[in-house]
């Protein structure tokens, strides 16, 4: 199944959601940013200043995200994703994603501007978001 997920910037939600449902599953996800700043598009994880506790978030779980590059969510995207994860409110959502009906939404806090305990909490809120996902479309 090719699975979007999608908050607002692909720093923060999407990037947790797409290597921790690589990493349970053993497939390929996408994340991306509804709304990514165009002179982030396709920055590394770990030049981005503000992404400081995403590192060491991930690195307790065993994922190395420092090199994952951060992506604009695009019309194809869209089109070649089976289920699409929500991350972020609608209004951050470019038309071409609204209305589609491939979208579930999650309400995940964004961890922006928090410190490394909540950014834990974060993902593993999203782990047990895809686990349940995963019982559920059994």
């Amino acid at each position: 199944m090719n699975i979007l997920f999608l908050c607002r910037a692909n720093i923060g939600r999407s990037q947790m959601a797409n290597k921790l449902y690589d990493k349970i599953t053993g497939e390929k996800s996408i994340g991306a940013g509804a709304k990514v700043k165009e002179e982030r598009q396709g920055m590394k994880i770990g030049e981005v200043v503000g992404a400081k506790n995403m590192i060491p978030c991930m690195k307790e779980v065993g994922i190395d995200i420092s090199k994952s590059e951060i992506k604009q969510v695009t019309p194809e995207m869209v089109n070649n994703a089976d289920k699409i994860i929500i991350m972020t409110s609608k209004e951050n959502l470019p038309n071409f994603v609204l209305g589609n009906k491939k979208l579930e939404f999650w309400d995940v806090k964004d961890p922006k501007g928090t410190d490394l305990e909540s950014h834990g909490k974060t993902r593993d809120q999203i782990k047990e978001l895809i686990k349940n996902m995963l019982r559920n479309s059994k």
